[in-house]
This record gives C-alpha cells, sequence and structure tokens, in this order.
C-alpha cells in the first residue's frame, strides 16, 4: 500500500521514469498496480497502452473506479464523447460520491450539449460530493457568472 503511494506520489511530480522502474522492480500485476502503469502511458501520452492497462486493472477487480475515470478522461482527451460520458456513468453506479465524474460529466453537458440544466446538476453534484475541492465551486460559479447568474455566482465565489 505505501509503495503504491510512492508510485502515485512520483507520477503526480512528474518523475514517469522512476515510477516506471518502481513498477518494474515489483512483480505485481494487482488492479492498483496496472492502473498506476496506466497513469504512467497516460502521462506519457500513450493513449492505447494506457487504455489497455486500464482496461486490464478492471478486469481484475469490476469494483475498481479510478480506472474507469482515467478511461473517461483519455475519451474525454480524445473527443470520444460518448464513451467518455459512459465511463464516468459505469465509475458512478459503483460510487455515486465521485466528485470528478460530476464534474467532466457537467463539462460533457455544458460546452458540447448546451444542457444547462443538466449541467447545473452536475456541477452541483460534484460539489455535494467533493465540497473541499475548490475547482469545482470554482467551476460552479463560473458556470452561474457565464449563464448570467451573478447572484448565484457571488454566493458560489464567496464560500
Amino acid at each position: 500500500f505505501m509503495i503504491e503511494k510512492k508510485i502515485l506520489k512520483l507520477i503526480k511530480f512528474g518523475q514517469i521514469d522512476s515510477a516506471q522502474e518502481l513498477i518494474n522492480s515489483l512483480n505485481n500485476k494487482s488492479p492498483k498496480i496496472l492502473n498506476l502503469q496506466g497513469l504512467i502511458y497516460f502521462k506519457k501520452n500513450e493513449f492505447l497502452k494506457a487504455i489497455t492497462l486500464f482496461n486490464q486493472s478492471i478486469n481484475l477487480d469490476k469494483n475498481f473506479t479510478e480506472p474507469l475515470v482515467n478511461l473517461g478522461i483519455i475519451y474525454l482527451n480524445e473527443k470520444k464523447f460518448d464513451l467518455a460520458k459512459s465511463k464516468f456513468n459505469d465509475a458512478l453506479k459503483i460510487n455515486q460520491s465521485l466528485g470528478i465524474c460530476y464534474f467532466y460529466l457537467g463539462q460533457i453537458a455544458s460546452n458540447l450539449e448546451q444542457d444547462t440544466m443538466l449541467a447545473e446538476k452536475y456541477f452541483l453534484d460534484s460539489v455535494k460530493n467533493d465540497s473541499k475541492n475548490i475547482n469545482y465551486l470554482n467551476n460552479l460559479g463560473l458556470f452561474y457568472f457565464n449563464n448570467s447568474r451573478f447572484l448565484d455566482a457571488i454566493k458560489i465565489f464567496e464560500k
């Protein structure tokens, strides 16, 4: 468990080669390690390898949401919006409190589908499920501002 945290920290700080070396030194193909390896390839923009690893992780543990979220983000980057929505919704079926999924579903609803009511619902859900995440609050405030709901925006920005 500690080794996984160390690998994740290396990935977050951009020390991809060190993270890869650490994974290679382990003889471990657990769902969490496969997911971390997928993150490494994602950071290297090697999306096909990342997708393969995320799917392998999911196949080993159907209730592990992280690789589903990561797949959703990849598909969002590749502009495969229906696939992205599907992965975010799959993750939410397992864990309904994943603020990140609501955030991205809100982005899709707002920017692509022009569905402001659905977008607002998702953005509110992202804040409700992760109220400490300043990005979600800021995003909700900007959403209200961009939709000329200035009093709502002010309330959010004052939090």
